[in-house]
């Protein structure tokens, strides 16, 4: 109740109106011209399926791997079609496991350079048990320069109780290893807020990692969402989670340890050596995504592909497997790019009001205001920066809408594969 009301406030806040934004079936309808685009290529297959994990994911079958391949090979070609020689600024692979199997994944990125116009970086995720010399090695080869390593943690008895199918040792090796090559950026995800997490294994876990060699620290809080088997053990109570304040307290730990080793805050939630190694999947203002589950958001629509497998590979055969679709009209764009450069932590005014031609205190006072009256952001010359306190408010907030929106898509999405209609914003 109290978070259903704090939700519509927020929302009538930020975005202006207190109305639902749908996914609906509906065409497929991109602009003839297309500014650059970032380009996701989810691959969903796991050798073991972690019990928090909300994200579209498959037990690893080599015949379906194949298959998936050749599916994702056909969407390549359909999107090839629709975007020619449009500039794709980047490539980000995520899943799932991107690197089960290494040579299907090279394979697919010399595709994607031959069709496409890609200009920037190639980025991967990776689980530690995939890390070799010799995958590394072929990652390079392919034009991979940025490598993220999903430790999460490097306490045994806290990887164990979140179902983890790695141990320390295992994550320590596959740091080593990825170090030793010439990546641009070597990026780690750890996660905090884990059950019966203290400061001090928290902050033994930062340090080490630092101390490893890696570039970034990536670092998110435990969502225990409740389609998830984590979530529904946290429900009904056979686990626990720390609750607001103690999510806080070790925030501001990882947070002041990641300070005194001399890394910058890059995003609310990354920590990186230099601005130059900056590591980062979600602050593309358009792209597209391949592969079921992924979305794509192409001039004023977002579109959202099937989750499932079998559905994606069927519709491949003579179609997108793009299952619904939601219009974004100006005020929704604004408020799309607006929380992406929140989530950098520094909102420049001046290329808003260039974008959009309005100014941006105005379409955002409100929120601003009482940002700044809480302590949450300051003002760099036309800039406004989100501080540690702003970084920390926009996790809840986000929690706040994720919980709902998150939850309630993915969620319907794994039971249907061509839902008629789902709620974004609630």
């Amino acid at each position: 109740m109290i978070n259903s009301f704090t939700r519509k406030v927020f929302k009538k806040m930020i975005i202006g109106s207190s109305k639902t934004l749908n996914l609906v079936k509906g065409k497929v309808n991109f602009p003839e011209t297309l500014d650059p685009l970032g380009l996701y290529l989810h691959v969903p297959f796991c050798k073991t399926i972690c019990p928090y994990c909300p994200y579209n994911k498959v037990l690893y079958d080599p015949k379906k791997m194949k298959e998936y391949a050749e599916a994702v090979r056909k969407e390549i070609e359909f999107y090839s079609r629709i975007i020619k020689d449009t500039e794709i600024t980047s490539l980000y692979i995520g899943g799932g496991t991107p690197t089960l199997d290494c040579d299907i994944l090279c394979d697919l990125i010399n595709l994607i350079k031959e069709n496409f116009n890609l200009t920037g970086d190639i980025c991967t995720e990776s689980h530690p048990s995939t890390v070799t010399s010799e995958m590394t090695h072929k990652l390079r080869e392919v034009g991979v320069n940025k490598l993220s390593i999903g430790i999460e943690s490097l306490t045994d008895s806290l990887l164990k109780k979140i179902g983890r199918s790695h141990d320390s040792s295992e994550a320590i090796r596959a740091i080593t290893t990825a170090v030793d090559q010439d990546f641009t950026t070597i990026n780690v995800d750890m996660m905090f807020a884990l059950p019966g997490q203290t400061k001090d294994m928290l902050k033994n876990d930062v340090e080490k990692v630092i101390e490893l060699g890696v570039d970034q620290i990536s670092s998110y809080p435990l969502y225990a969402y409740p389609f998830t088997d984590l979530g529904k053990k946290v429900i009904e109570g056979s686990i626990k989670i720390p609750n607001w304040f103690q999510k806080y307290r070790l925030f501001k730990k990882l947070e002041q340890t990641c300070f005194d080793a001399g890394l910058l805050r890059t995003s609310v939630w990354t920590f990186t050596r230099s601005l130059a190694q900056r590591y980062s999947s979600v602050t593309r203002e358009r792209y597209i995504g391949l592969d079921p589950g992924a979305g794509s958001y192409i001039g004023s629509y977002f579109y959202l592909n099937t989750f499932s497998l079998e559905a994606y590979i069927d519709s491949l055969k003579n179609r997108l497997p793009i299952a619904v679709r939601a219009p974004f009209d100006v005020n929704i764009q604004k408020v799309f790019w607006t929380y992406w450069k929140v989530y950098c932590t520094r909102i420049p005014t001046k290329e808003y009001e260039k974008k959009f031609e309005e100014k941006f205190t105005k379409r955002f006072r409100i929120p601003i205001t009482l940002a700044r009256i809480l302590g949450m952001c300051y003002s760099d010359g036309d800039d406004i920066v989100i501080n540690s306190r702003g970084s920390y408010w926009v996790h809840q907030i986000q929690t706040l809408f994720s919980f709902g929106g998150i939850n309630t898509v993915w969620g319907s999405c794994r039971d249907d594969p061509w839902p008629s209609e789902l709620e974004i914003i609630r």
